[in-house]
């Protein structure tokens, strides 16, 4: 299982599924108990919860 615990704000991640506008490329937004995402092809800012965040994350890009 890969770890989150180096992960910081302006990281560029994958996810393991592709949103649906067919990009996987996110923007870390905000780290913390949430983690705020930003979609790198449409502009949509979602929030997770860490554990759930921990289930979908996959690699650090940049």
């Amino acid at each position: 299982m890969k770890s989150s615990k180096n992960l910081k704000e302006n990281d560029i991640i994958a996810l393991k599924k592709a949103h649906p506008c067919g990009s996987n490329r996110w923007a870390v937004l905000k780290v913390g108990m949430q983690v705020k995402l930003e979609c790198l092809n449409c502009g949509k800012k979602m929030s997770f919860a860490r554990r759930e965040f921990e289930k979908r994350y996959k690699s650090i890009l940049k």
